[in-house]
């Protein structure tokens, strides 16, 4: 089960008894459209009790530099996108280098899948296999 918040600080008083340091069927995101949001949200997020971390940056409204909390090795995926309504701002999905250059596409990364990733739910904002042994690493 994924959980989604723009609240990170209440979810502490939240969590049921014989939480622990979380639960293996619990992934905890918070949003963080922007870096101001990032800068607040994922302290709180590393500081959270939970087995599985991750940011949803949508709508991602401004440039995100989140490489010192990726550093930290506890957020485990990073999905991305745009607004989905009418008179949504538009979302430029084109990455760029620390100088301003497009990336070249033969530079970027390629998710990898396993077989059981077929079947699941969340493929369409997965970055791929993390390699983290729910398929028995078949690829």
């Amino acid at each position: 089960m994924k959980m989604l918040t723009k609240r990170p600080e209440r979810i502490q008083e939240c969590l049921p008894s014989g939480w622990g340091d979380g639960w293996d069927n619990i992934f905890l995101n918070v949003t963080c459209e922007h870096q101001n949001r990032a800068d607040e949200r994922i302290p709180l997020l590393l500081e959270l009790p939970f087995r599985h971390k991750g940011l949803h940056c949508a709508p991602l409204l401004g440039p995100l530099r989140i490489g010192k909390y990726l550093d930290s090795g506890q957020i485990e995926q990073v999905a991305c996108g745009g607004e989905n309504y009418g008179g949504s701002r538009p979302m430029s999905f084109e990455l760029k280098d620390s100088f301003g250059r497009l990336i070249p596409k033969e530079d970027l990364y390629v998710p990898r899948y396993a077989k059981k990733c077929e079947e699941c739910s969340f493929r369409i904002l997965c970055n791929g296999c993390s390699n983290c042994g729910g398929c028995e690493g078949v690829i």
